[in-house]
């Protein structure tokens, strides 16, 4: 017979228990990055988002269960009924998608705590039914105490992240969101686990094995760095487009819309620039050309504002071209550069 809850470290495979860990904690970093930036593109998109954060969710949880469990050694043989396996993945994904949708839609500053026990329970379930996967040349017995501990904890663990994802200001609120995030689920894990007692049967016949520990750990692994892989590559692609878009809305600011010179705003600045330059060196020289062009109006007004624009357009591009090292072009007013 064999307690876990008195082995603990004996009865698991050390380098096992630390890969599950680092898939925990990446997996539960890139969920609260994905969270905070669903709540950025609010409203757009929203229903494919909370499925996308349900994948993410449930890769994690559903990797760090079964990895921990091939790390577990009982000393008896053992399998997994493919039914339940599945099931597990399954509930853990409509759990989060419901968690999610609690957290992020429902009643801003409340609706955290809907959606965090949703989770913790969903972690829970998810575990458990894991659990009815795993078969033992034997029986397992299982605390009630130990599962209901792993239930509070893990379930609160799981409110105090989601409210920090959903609101953080400060990079350390993500960081604590995704602590938080993964302790939930290592502790309904292992607080269940030090509930379990193996009690060994050779009378029972060897569990049925449909895949080696080995393949069967690939599988796990390949269905983990699929999903998170991808989490982390929508990630970048979203990264990329929000500096981008930031990057434009920049440059929009400080350039003219129609001739694409700098404007008023960047003039000022270089102006200030200039000045600085010539109290350091007094003997330098400044030379400044006002063009404004006359009739201008009458253009407008006879050939429409297009017609206007692309002679502004040509202005700007023969004033630019002629531009020599140092030199600098700004359209200023409707007709002034």
């Amino acid at each position: 017979m064999l307690s876990v809850l008195t082995d603990l470290v004996g009865a698991h495979v050390a380098w096992m228990i630390a890969l599950a860990l680092v898939i925990c904690l990446l997996g539960s970093v890139l969920l609260v990055l994905h969270v905070q930036s669903t709540i950025r593109h609010m409203p757009r998109a929203v229903s494919p988002r909370m499925a996308f954060l349900a994948l993410i969710a449930a890769a994690t949880v559903w990797s760090t269960h079964f990895i921990a469990m091939l790390a577990f050694d009982p000393g008896v043989s053992v399998g997994y009924v493919f039914a339940e396996t599945v099931a597990s993945l399954g509930i853990m994904l409509v759990g989060s998608w419901v968690a999610f949708s609690f957290a992020i839609l429902g009643v801003p500053g409340r609706s955290f705590v809907g959606g965090g026990l949703v989770f913790g329970l969903s972690i829970a379930m998810m575990h458990h039914v894991g659990m009815m996967a795993f078969k033992v040349q034997g029986s397992l017995q299982m605390s009630g105490a130990w599962v209901a501990a792993s239930l509070v904890v893990g379930s609160s663990l799981a409110t105090v992240g989601l409210r920090l994802a959903t609101s953080a200001k400060r990079t350390g609120d993500s960081v604590i969101a995704a602590v938080a995030i993964s302790g939930a689920i290592v502790t309904t894990h292992f607080l269940s686990m030090a509930g379990v007692t193996v009690i060994p049967d050779l009378s029972v016949p060897p569990p049925d094995r449909l895949l080696s520990d080995k393949v069967f750990s690939a599988l796990v692994l390949a269905v983990c760095s699929l999903f998170l892989s991808f989490a982390v590559s929508v990630l970048m692609i979203e990264t990329g487009l929000e500096r981008r878009a930031r990057e434009e809305m920049l440059d929009a600011g400080l350039h003219d819309w129609v001739t694409g010179l700098p404007n008023r705003v960047m003039l000022r600045d270089f102006v200030g620039t200039l000045t600085q330059r010539l109290q350091e060196h007094p003997t330098e020289e400044l030379l400044v050309v006002s063009i404004d062009l006359l009739s201008f109006d009458q253009i407008n007004r006879r050939f429409g504002q297009t017609v206007g624009d692309e002679i502004l357009t040509l202005l700007g591009e023969r004033l630019t071209h002629g531009l020599a090292a140092g030199e600098f072009c700004a359209r200023v007013g409707g007709d002034e550069f």
